[in-house]
């Protein structure tokens, strides 16, 4: 095929020749209700077995702040895509409706766009699809694609509908989707797209498939023209971040740092009066009143035929920090980082507090106390949550917080930026470390069985706390090379240090090191099974010390638990281990948890009731597993429902 090149807005023309066994990109069609042909189209695709475990019951999980996302209103109710689920509100008074978090009805907590056509509603999440049609619901999993197995299911960023009720996904990674009467498939770099981290896509009533792209603004025509609009197209270099087309079906570009853009034959910015940051919009939306709606941190405005209007709002809502608006007929929805739900010029008030979560996404370094509750670390704040009582508490006190540990006397004590804490009955009181360093940065704590309180700093010191005297075990340049300490391990079997990717074993008066993990292996996590073997954890690889021979040999998880049967491939790299009494062994990865007994393994994701997709720390207390996640808060599973 001999390769063309036209002239459009100054642009090459791109032809893909993977492309041609495509369907044809349909022209733009208007139905008064969905087509009963594309009705059909998730029903047939659900005739395929689910490929997914049985649902881990009896889990309680904590997100974080319910940070808005996506709004889709879809008949008489309000859908709302948060970082922490899905919540549906009524469109009236904003009365909540229904939650719904990650489990069954979907796969991810971490909601990115919603959109809706007819009378399904589709949610994209950070791993994978929802498709909600009345009470029924059903997901759609890079694990369990069911009939969507050519399209990208992981990390959706997006998803609209598009010609011919076309379901149109973007992905931060891996290209676009697309959903039709006929199936489902790809559009990747491979096909000419521009790069395959994409941010939107949407499709003009005129013709031609718009996607927002990490490296600009490019348009498909048919099934083997792809246009790429970067020089003399009027654009900007620069992340296209969203697009938005208008009801006489004018297409506008949110390109980051830079602005708004209207997009006809070339694009033109759109100049706004002081006051109203167009250069850090966050998020726009197209109105049928050929309005075009922005917001972005304390501020939102409405244009109309080239006058912009700066919003104003109730005085608890005066600095919000707004990341989403949907335009809704003459009005529009507003949706902040703090959980608010706020209708603008709607002809009626409306404004809805998802309520709390944790301080932030992330959690780090938990410690269970023995009696059902555990301490731990979320966005610097130190948080305890009782798994009876279903209760959560965000102390008031450092904000600086590293890591937390809980000594032998039930003593919580925290390791900040600044100092080392200890948790009394008139507050937090200041251990006062007597260090070497004169600026230390304190990043890891570990009280052992013994009482001893075991203290890693940022310049990678060692430190032994026995309540009255601080002892200096290691320096920086003993244990990593200066490097900071990201945790310490402490058990009858020894006492050792983590950081920079080298576990060392430390004595009176230094550390020792020993061979057997290859110095491209970065250690995440070490853990010592009920044997008694220690055992590091790599990105890639398990390994367990050998005191005898004082070397790290590879092992594998089956190996651990003394199972023969062969594993399936995990479903990500490796980030932490923990061990139960019984002898299971519990693997976090950056795609779910792994579940490992003599009889077996299995893997479980967000959709299987885990709660969370990337896990940073697994703690095993009594009857229970704490599994802290990268983005999705905290876990709580009861272990008769893993093992």
């Amino acid at each position: 095929m001999k390769l063309t090149r036209m002239i459009f807005s100054l642009v090459p023309v791109q032809v893909s020749v993977r492309a041609r066994n495509r369907p044809r990109l349909a022209k733009a069609r208007r139905f008064a209700k969905w087509n009963r042909a594309a009705v059909a189209l998730p029903g047939l695709l659900l005739l395929a077995p689910s490929l997914r475990a049985q649902p881990v019951s009896g889990a309680w999980h904590v997100g974080p702040q319910p940070a808005v996302r996506a709004i889709c209103h879809a008949g008489d109710s309000l859908w709302v895509g948060t970082a922490a689920g899905l919540f549906i509100l009524n469109i009236r008074d904003g009365a909540l409706i229904e939650r719904v978090e990650a489990g069954a009805r979907l796969p991810s907590a971490s909601v990115r766009a919603i959109a809706a056509t007819g009378d399904s509603v589709f949610v994209a999440t950070d791993d994978g699809l929802a498709m909600f049609r009345g009470p029924d619901a059903h997901v759609f999993t890079p694990w369990a694609p069911s009939g969507l197995g050519a399209l990208p299911l992981r990390g959706l960023n997006g998803v609209a509908i598009g010609a011919n009720h076309d379901v149109l996904v973007a992905t931060l990674g891996y290209g676009a989707g697309v959903i039709t009467a006929s199936g489902a498939y790809a559009i990747t770099q491979r096909d000419s797209l521009l790069d395959d981290i994409v941010f939107d896509v949407r499709d003009r009533p005129a013709g031609g498939r718009y996607f927002a792209t990490n490296a600009g603004l490019c348009a498909q025509f048919d099934d083997t023209t792809f246009a790429w609009y970067q020089a003399g197209s009027g654009l900007p270099r620069g992340e296209t971040r969203q697009l938005a087309v208008g009801d006489d079906g004018v297409l506008y570009v949110l390109v980051s740092r830079q602005g708004i853009y209207r997009f006809e034959s070339r694009a033109t910015g759109l100049a706004a009066p002081d006051g109203i940051p167009l250069r850090d919009t966050r998020s726009l939306s197209a109105g049928v009143d050929g309005s075009v709606w922005a917001c972005g941190n304390g501020w939102a405005a409405v244009g109309r035929r080239g006058k912009w209007e700066a919003l104003t709002f109730p005085p608890e809502d005066d600095h919000a920090s707004w990341r989403c608006v949907v335009a809704d007929g003459a009005g529009a929805f507003l949706g902040s980082e703090g959980g608010v739900v706020l209708a603008v010029q709607r002809g009626g008030p409306l404004r809805a507090d998802l309520g709390g979560g944790l301080p932030a996404p992330r959690v780090d370094g938990i410690a269970p106390d023995g009696r059902g509750g555990a301490w731990f670390v979320s966005g610097g704040r130190i948080v305890f949550a009782d798994a009876r009582a279903r209760s959560l508490v965000v102390e008031n006190g450092p904000a600086d917080a590293r890591a937390v540990t809980i000594s032998p006397a039930g003593d919580v004590i925290v390791a900040g930026r600044w100092t080392v804490r200890q948790r009394g009955a008139n507050g937090w009181v200041d251990l006062k470390p007597d260090v070497i360093e004169t600026d230390p940065t304190f990043t890891a704590a570990r009280a052992d069985a013994d009482g001893f309180l075991w203290v890693g700093t940022g310049s990678g010191a060692v430190y032994r706390y026995d309540g009255d005297i601080w002892l200096r075990i290691a320096r920086g340049n003993e244990t990593l090379d200066g490097r900071g300490i990201m945790d310490v391990r402490s058990a009858p079997g020894g006492t050792w240090a983590i950081g920079a990717g080298l576990p060392v074993r430390c004595v009176d008066g230094g550390v020792e090191r020993f061979p057997g993990i290859d110095s491209s292996e970065v250690v995440v996590d070490l853990e010592r099974s009920p044997a008694g073997d220690w055992v590091a954890v790599t990105g890639s690889r398990l390994f367990v010390f050998d005191g005898a021979a004082d070397r790290w040999n590879i092992t594998t998880p089956a190996a651990l638990v003394g199972s023969s049967t062969a594993m399936a491939k995990a479903p990500g790299r490796y980030t932490a281990i923990a061990f139960d009494r019984g002898g299971a062994l519990f693997v976090g990865t950056t795609g779910g948890l792994g579940v490992v007994t003599r009889a077996g393994a299995r893997w479980l994701h967000a959709a299987d009731g885990t709660g969370g997709g990337e896990v940073t720390d697994l703690v095993v207390d009594e009857d229970r597993l704490w599994i802290g996640f990268a983005s999705d808060g905290i876990s709580v599973l009861p272990l008769d429902g893993l093992r």
